[in-house]
């Protein structure tokens, strides 16, 4: 591919366009990177179930779970599967009748058949119950599926304790969907977290204890991560050599980061009139993003437990001048040294 350079000559700066995402989850499959791994368990564990089934993407946040979710919808795991987005963080909900109401409403937008409808094959069932009706309006669901799998995705399960604390539903949407996974023809549930439901202190999670799997979404390969980092601005930006392994070890292949990194990295170079990466601009991006942080990076600082804040500014201090792994050993030779007049336990560093 040419250089913008090539056509317009080395005086007239073409704007470089700037395709990362901060912010929001990653939709553009162009810019979604990795993950191949986790994909190919989700189409087996759904793929190879018989009945229904849980799964639950664990991770800290930003971690990349939503993204996951977007990529889902958006087929990646092929014409077999019918997923179903749930966004429990933008569904507001008055009682238990809303909350089904709109899970089959997303339901039958994703089928696609105008013989299927909430109005007929839900609130128009005899059964008194809405729950009843609801299971009514699956088996009719099933018969349009065909050979499709059901996929129902809920983000930030953690927003149904909420809803259960301020009566806004009731643990019987816990129940249904627990029988729901349970019998053959079921849908497959996958719920993202920053927890596994075993850690959750609230009982409503008793009774899937023993249906859920565990799946832990964390940083991308370095492979990946390099890719994220050239790919998208491939033709329009240079990087000089061992560059990008620079921007590699300063965010550890962690999504969130390495996009933030590179979205400033490219509003570097626009405002500086240059297509080329060097050292000396990581130090000056580096900078920036230290002494500008953006308030996502203020809540993750600001969510952190005394130890972690203290254990985190000792890896920085010592990776000042050279980025390295910084065991749990260093960490508290450094404290004792600087006395810090905090009491680290190696314990907790090694969790």
């Amino acid at each position: 591919m040419k250089h913008p350079t090539d056509n317009n000559g080395p005086d007239v700066f073409q704007p470089i366009h700037n395709p990362y995402i901060v912010g929001n989850p990653i939709s553009d499959q162009k810019m979604f990177f990795g993950r191949e791994d986790d994909f190919a368990y989700i189409q087996k564990k759904v793929g190879g179930a018989e009945k229904g089934g849980l799964l639950v993407l664990c991770g800290s946040r930003r971690s990349g779970k939503t993204s996951i979710l977007f990529q889902v919808i958006n087929g990646r795991l092929g014409p077999d599967f019918l997923p179903v987005l749930i966004d429990m963080q933008a569904m507001a909900v008055e009682n238990d009748l809303d909350f089904l109401i709109k899970i089959a409403q997303g339901i039958v937008d994703a089928v696609g058949d105008s013989e299927l409808s909430v109005d007929k094959h839900l609130l128009a069932q005899a059964e008194e119950s809405s729950f009843a009706k609801f299971e009514k309006f699956i088996v009719r669901v099933n018969q349009c599926l065909g050979a499709r799998k059901l996929i129902i995705l809920f983000d930030e399960y953690e927003i149904f304790e909420s809803h259960i604390e301020k009566n806004l539903i009731s643990t019987r949407i816990l129940n249904l969907l627990g029988n729901w996974v349970d019998y053959k023809g079921g849908a497959f549930i996958v719920f993202t977290g920053n927890d596994r439901l075993d850690e959750r202190t609230a009982p409503y999670w008793s009774s899937f204890l023993t249906k859920a799997l565990y799946r832990g979404v964390s940083y991308l390969s370095k492979r990946d991560t390099l890719r994220l980092i050239q790919e998208p601005v491939q033709g329009s930006v240079r990087y000089q050599d061992g560059v990008p392994e620079q921007i590699w070890t300063l965010t550890a292949g962690q999504a969130f980061y390495t996009q933030v990194y590179c979205q400033m990295l490219v509003d570097h170079l626009n405002e500086r009139r240059e297509y080329d990466v060097t050292a000396d601009d990581i130090q000056q991006v580096t900078d920036e993003i230290v002494e500008n942080p953006l308030p996502q990076m203020n809540f993750s600082w600001n969510s952190m437990l005394p130890m972690e804040k203290i254990a985190l500014s000792i890896i920085g201090e010592i990776s000042r001048d050279e980025a390295k792994p910084v065991s749990a050993k260093d960490m508290i030779a450094f404290a004792r040294a600087q006395k810090v007049g905090y009491d680290i336990d190696p314990s907790k560093l090694n969790e």
